[in-house]
């Protein structure tokens, strides 16, 4: 009788174990970005949930996150004063030895988002924008996460030509 009592306090331990891991990621996504061993998949909802939050203590609306359309699958659709932002988040982590700051095209993570991923995002938003008579735009914001910061650099306005954005630290300064 003792043994499967010891092999159920076994599995809750664990269970409570994961639940409390799952909840530190979402609740410090900036410190779990960090973590060696998280796999892409989580590496991007968290990148997605860390600048949400960045965004809305800037004073924009989270309307949406992973909002699915016809054309594309927004990451997050926001509202900055009346204008109606499809953010695409790219979060990636730097090969070691390589500063963030240097705008090395071969290894930032928005080299993923191609022109054809930007015209079905773009799409997508001028429908949005149409269907509420709102003036939209597409931002692309992009995470690259070191072992001690996650550095952000934020695109605005796709529509208009890619140059290479300042970082903004002050936008992951705060603490929410």
């Amino acid at each position: 009788m003792a043994r499967p009592l010891r092999a159920g306090c076994a599995r809750l331990r664990a269970r409570s174990s994961r639940a409390l891991l799952e909840a530190r990621r979402w609740l410090a996504p900036e410190r779990a970005l960090r973590a060696p061993d998280l796999d892409p998949a989580t590496l991007g909802l968290l990148g997605e949930r860390l600048v949400g939050r960045a965004l809305r203590r800037q004073g924009w609306r989270l309307l949406g996150a992973r909002l699915v359309t016809r054309a594309a699958e927004l990451d997050l659709c926001l509202l900055d004063d009346e204008v109606l932002v499809a953010v695409e988040v790219k979060t990636g982590r730097a090969p070691d030895g390589i500063e963030p700051e240097a705008a090395v095209a071969g290894w930032r993570p928005g080299v993923r988002f191609r022109t054809a991923d930007l015209e079905r995002v773009r799409r997508a938003a001028a429908r949005l924008g149409e269907d509420t008579g709102r003036a939209w735009r597409v931002d692309l914001v992009e995470l690259v996460v070191t072992p001690s910061k996650v550095h952000f650099f934020h695109h605005v306005d796709l529509r208009a030509a890619l140059s290479p954005p300042a970082p903004r630290a002050d936008l992951l300064d705060a603490t929410p």
